[in-house]
Formats: C-alpha cells, sequence, structure tokens
C-alpha cells in the first residue's frame, strides 16, 4: 500500500513500513506501485523510482528532473514500464526498462491517468478529456477522442473492459465510453466528494470495480453495488 508519508506498507503483517524511513533522511510520499514479471515491487515516489525484492529498496537510476514527480505506473507485457509524470502545469510519459529510459510524451498539460488496449495507451487529463495513443508508432502522438454524453470534470482514473469498453473515472461520475458514445452514471452517496471516482479495477470476467469516497463499490449494469451489498 503506498502512502503519503509512511512510505510502501505492507497487510501481510499488520501496517509493517518495508519502504519507509530506509529510502533516506525523511520517509517519501508514495504515488503509485506496481509488480514487476520478475516478482520485484516498484513504487513511485516524488523523486523517482525505487524497486524492491523484499530486502531491501533500491533507487532506480536516471530519473531526470525535468519530469518532476511520477505520478502512476503501468507495467507493459515485456516488463518495462511506463510511468507518467508531473512538473507544474506540464506532464508526460517516459519508459523504463532494462536499456534505460525513453521519453515518450511531453506535454504542457499532463496526464493524470492512463490505461493499456493493446499496444495502444488512454489518456485522461485535468480538463475532462480523454486521447487516444499508439505506442507501435515511432513517435507517439495522443490523438484527441471525442465521446458525446461523458461527465464533466478531471479524469481521475482509467481502465479498459476486455470487450474495449473504456471506464473513466471523472470528478463527477464514471464515463462509460463505447466509440464516440459514453454514459455518465453517478455513484450514490451524500459525503463530500461522493461523485468522484479515483480507482477503476476492470477484471478479466467483467466485472468493474471502482473506488468513490463512499467506499468500494462495484458496477452492475447502470447500478453501483457497495461491497457490503454483496
Amino acid at each position: 500500500v503506498g502512502t503519503r508519508s509512511a512510505g510502501l506498507l505492507s497487510v501481510s503483517r499488520p501496517w509493517v513500513s518495508v519502504m519507509g524511513p530506509r529510502w533516506g533522511a525523511r520517509p517519501l510520499s508514495v504515488t503509485a506501485v506496481a509488480r514487476l514479471p520478475d516478482g520485484r515491487m516498484v513504487a513511485a515516489t516524488e523523486d523517482g523510482l525505487r524497486t524492491w525484492d523484499g530486502t531491501s529498496p533500491v533507487p532506480v537510476p536516471g530519473w531526470s528532473p525535468a519530469w518532476g514527480r511520477p505520478r502512476s505506473l503501468l507495467v507493459e507485457p515485456d516488463g518495462s514500464v511506463l510511468v507518467s509524470w508531473e512538473r507544474a502545469a506540464s506532464g508526460g510519459l517516459v519508459r523504463w526498462s532494462t536499456s534505460g529510459w525513453t521519453p515518450l510524451l511531453s506535454e504542457e498539460r499532463g496526464a493524470r491517468a492512463f490505461a493499456f488496449q493493446g499496444r495502444d495507451v488512454w489518456l485522461g487529463y485535468e480538463d475532462g478529456s480523454v486521447t487516444r495513443m499508439s505506442l507501435l508508432n515511432e513517435k507517439p502522438r495522443p490523438e484527441p477522442h471525442r465521446a458525446d454524453g461523458a461527465c464533466r470534470g478531471a479524469v481521475g482514473a482509467l481502465a479498459v473492459a476486455g470487450d474495449g469498453t473504456l471506464y473513466a473515472g471523472t470528478e463527477h461520475g464514471l464515463s462509460v465510453i463505447r466509440r464516440d458514445q459514453a454514459r455518465c452514471l453517478v455513484p450514490p452517496g451524500t459525503e463530500r466528494d461522493a461523485t468522484r471516482v479515483s480507482a477503476i479495477l476492470a477484471t478479466a470476467t467483467g466485472r468493474v470495480w471502482m473506488g468513490p469516497p463512499a467506499g468500494l463499490v462495484s458496477l452492475r449494469g447502470d447500478r453501483f453495488v457497495r461491497l457490503t451489498e454483496g
């Protein structure tokens, strides 16, 4: 589990810190965590990436200060890692592999979320828009994707289902996007920011899980079901 001040915590034993103060004089904020094909964990921190093999954290060399801080991670099928970064109002995408770092994208506006669909990657932005970019191109460029009926507000999470449906979590609900059409579904709840969807998981069985402030819920048709409801 990545935290903002205590590094990376393990829940196999009650909240044991496995990547905390040992990373430096102060605990680092962990913004994303992923597992590499060789079993190691890789974590995005405020000043780059670190791997952990179960015994000690190892900084990944080569992170450029020009990239600001890494925000999210996505492991590709060949084991390389896509890293989105943000700095002030800009952002971009780089790839880390055994051969080092490869910059893929730098924009005035930075992507806040991304998800794979084959060899394409979807990117979500602060202004609520989404783009699609092919990783097969020598110089990948995101292409705008218009979806009438999508929710308004910043995109904070993306996931693609097996049937190609794109799910975009926004500040004002969940956009279910099929080609150029979308539906905006609003989670239930009266809590502050109750409509915000900040995390999404689309499973191989077609089930969709998400994390609005009200707690973990799943999507069944157009209906949200809380975890406690089965």
